[in-house]
């Protein structure tokens, strides 16, 4: 393996660790909830409301963290996001009383926004052509590694000494970042080109003086001009609207509820699952293990073929896959004594997802917007997201309360339907393009066809 993609890929391990330690947070109520370690004793509307509070968290610090990031750059950025994980799980491990835990969920929601707004910039900014849709899959994979760790701990330990093993991971945060280079891309976007060519000589293993100066040169002429929201909306407004439309598709295709109530659909509950009352053969935490599983083991897959078979491929797939695996969760839980059903149909829908919807629509926010709108656009995408996320978290225990949790699936598979019919309408394939390039994609002009420029014919790169 080439120098340049081993430092490239260790620099996108480390900056996405924030993103793992954002799993933790995300995956905590799966183990704690179902086995009742929770020391306070919570109704099922405060349990409810622990989870979602993550997301009011979030909610605060994707658009100040979408300008920080300009103003001190992406790595220091980043390093906010530790402090606040740390008295997140500190108050968890020390308060018994809800409110606390309440808290605490807030804390970690806004570690989460600044892990989930700036990492995926980073990683879009530091990968060459040939690697960045395989390194954007960090994000994901590091996602989904963070929800399996804490599946797994959970399932062992007490509740007290969770929130302590879990406190390793923004520990190591902060340590780890101070050993990789700040974007090159920041650097050239404030003046300095020497420090952006340092930068790039360090992530390409490269001392190629002409090969590094014309590639920033690059990034300062996608650096240019002034990034506010009119500008924003006036030159990338289609690429948002794409971003935004997609990352609702992804909150609402069920698998983020699915990963923070995991351990509770497979709980011996006619209502909100099938364990006790089908075949038990095996616990709710053993089962929420296997999901974990399932879901980064596509992240890998994924990791492996996005480069090969493009973007909108996979996206289809992916839509169609969790749209008929929600399906068949619906039925069966519905049924309500199929095990073995509905832990294969959610283990399809963790695949599906993982390997399209849940890790691209973090790639396609790094390619579709110039240096310049990319911190604004990742905000503004976090911000909607974040909305949805809250709401799907705080409907799904409600709808399973009233409907049977069955009813939640039948939803995702029905948005999963919705997503697909929008692929195939709007997603451009971006797969090996430069940023330049795909910015033409979504430019407004018009080519000639013909050299002359004589004809009136003309070719619209929309």
């Amino acid at each position: 393996m080439h120098a340049s993609t081993v430092r490239q890929i260790l620099a996108s391990f480390i900056i996405t660790l924030s993103v793992l330690m954002s799993g933790t947070f995300f995956g905590w109520p799966s183990p704690v909830l179902h086995s009742g370690k929770v020391p306070a004793n919570m109704t099922s509307a405060q349990e409810s409301w622990m989870v979602t509070c993550i997301e009011i968290g979030n909610l605060l610090l994707p658009l100040p963290a979408g300008y920080l990031m300009d103003v001190v750059g992406r790595r220091t950025c980043l390093a906010v996001s530790a402090p606040l994980a740390l008295a997140g799980w500190a108050l968890i491990r020390l308060t018994s009383d809800v409110r606390c835990l309440y808290v605490a969920r807030i804390l970690h929601g806004c570690a989460m926004a600044v892990a989930y707004t700036v990492s995926p910039v980073y990683l879009g900014e530091i990968a060459g052509t040939d690697l960045r849709g395989s390194l954007s899959l960090f994000f994901q994979g590091m996602n989904s590694s963070g929800i399996l760790f804490v599946y797994i701990v959970g399932w062992m330990v007490t509740y007290n000494a969770l929130a302590v093993a879990m406190s390793a991971v923004p520990t190591s945060l902060i340590i780890l970042l101070i050993f990789i280079p700040e974007s090159p891309h920041y650097l050239s976007m404030k003046g300095d080109n020497d420090g952006a060519l340092k930068s790039l000589s360090w992530l390409r293993s490269s001392d190629n003086a002409a090969e590094l100066e014309h590639e920033v040169r690059s990034m300062a002429t996608s650096s240019s001009g002034v990034g506010n929201a009119d500008s924003l909306l006036k030159t990338s407004g289609r690429a948002l609207a794409i971003v935004l439309v997609m990352g609702t598709c992804q909150i609402f295709s069920g698998i983020s509820a699915l990963e923070a109530y995991a351990s509770t659909a497979f709980k011996g509950d006619s209502k909100s699952g099938v364990g006790d009352s089908g075949d038990g053969m095996m616990t709710a935490d053993a089962c929420a293990v296997m999901l974990g599983l399932v879901a980064l083991s596509s992240d890998l897959l994924s990791a492996v073929i996005i480069d090969r078979f493009g973007r909108r491929p996979l996206l289809l797939v992916s839509c169609i896959g969790c749209s008929i695996s929600h399906a068949a969760a619906a039925y069966g839980l519905y049924r309500g004594r199929h095990e073995l059903l509905v832990l294969a149909t959610l283990a399809g829908a963790m695949f599906f997802a993982n390997t399209g919807i849940m890790p691209l629509v973090t790639t396609i926010v790094c390619e579709y917007f110039p240096t310049n709108k990319r911190a604004q656009a990742n905000g503004i995408t976090q911000l909607v997201m974040t909305i949805a996320s809250l709401v799907s978290l705080k409907i799904y225990q409600p709808i399973a309360d009233v409907y049977g949790v069955h009813m939640n699936f039948a939803l995702f598979a029905v948005v999963s339907v919705f997503s697909a019919a929008f692929v195939y309408r709007f997603i451009p394939e971006t797969k090996g393009k430069t940023f330049k390039e795909i910015e033409m994609i979504f430019s407004e002009k018009k080519i000639a066809a013909d050299s002359d420029g004589g004809g009136g014919h003309v070719l619209c790169c929309c």
